[in-house]
């Protein structure tokens, strides 16, 4: 049954999620318990399987593998309400439709729709597919699939270029100090180098209203009324300019925001 079930959901193997139900959040707006996801920060074994399946903990695989191929994907299928959430709409669907999914519940009482495949394809041709059955299913177009990882083609100063010189990654916040829970933002993974430790920070600072256009710039004002405008593809190279808002973020966010980072520690 392991081998099995590693067959079927092997993914990217250098880390993998895992599942904290013991510090799970109350989602008020859905309904529906928030588990705490954290990488665990090492290649998966055949052990870290085995626990899975006898319920000793709970992990989640990244599909997209090294080559940009995957051999499953998931549609994550949620409610507004799963008071009033229905399994069996979904399932005749399924059937109605012949759609290749194979549904499963999730931990929170929603679905997660499996698509699993003989040999690899390229990521991005699964997640037209994935895409292509919310229509049938009544889904929205901006429901979870997974993968999520898109192609980059940029360099490292921004530049748009032809070859593909890694992945664009989707990630919901779960838990941080920079964040309120479930914010989404966008990482940029190139294969040579590896994730940037502040990709994705710009996008939060912008939600935040700390960072500010003006002009065709991006403008920070810090505690102290001091003034920093910089183009966006400068403050998304890192560095001092973001290490500076964060060492100053007790200072900047709202007092709302302030609240839920008192909570979260």
């Amino acid at each position: 049954m392991v081998d099995k079930f590693i067959e079927l959901f092997t993914g990217y193997q250098g880390d993998f999620g895992i599942a904290d139900m013991s510090s799970a959040q109350l989602d008020t707006d859905k309904n529906k318990l928030k588990p705490n996801y954290e990488w665990a920060g090492r290649p998966i074994t055949q052990g870290d399987y085995r626990d899975h399946i006898a319920g000793k903990i709970s992990i989640g695989i990244q599909p997209c593998r090294l080559d940009k191929t995957v051999q499953f994907g998931c549609i994550d299928i949620d409610s507004k309400d799963y008071a009033s959430f229905k399994v069996e709409n979904y399932l005749a669907l399924f059937q109605q439709f012949k759609l290749p999914l194979v549904p499963l519940l999730s931990k929170s009482g929603g679905l997660h729709c499996y698509l699993f495949l003989k040999e690899p394809i390229p990521a991005v041709d699964l997640i037209s597919a994935l895409k292509s059955f919310l229509l049938p299913l009544g889904l929205d177009p901006d429901t979870e699939v997974f993968p999520k990882q898109k192609e980059l083609k940029e360099d490292e100063k921004g530049n748009k270029v032809s070859d593909v010189r890694g992945i664009r990654a989707a990630c919901k916040v779960m838990k941080t100090r920079y964040a309120k829970p479930f914010e989404g933002v966008q990482v940029k993974i190139p294969y040579e180098t590896g994730m940037n430790p502040y990709s994705g920070l710009v996008d939060l600072f912008e939600k935040k209203g700390i960072l500010t256009k003006d002009g065709n710039r991006l403008k920070y004002v810090d505690s102290k009324g001091t003034e920093v405008k910089e183009y966006r593809r400068v403050w998304e190279s890192g560095g001092e300019l973001l290490d500076n808002i964060m060492k100053d973020f007790s200072s900047l966010v709202p007092a709302e925001d302030k609240e839920t980072v008192k909570e979260e520690e």
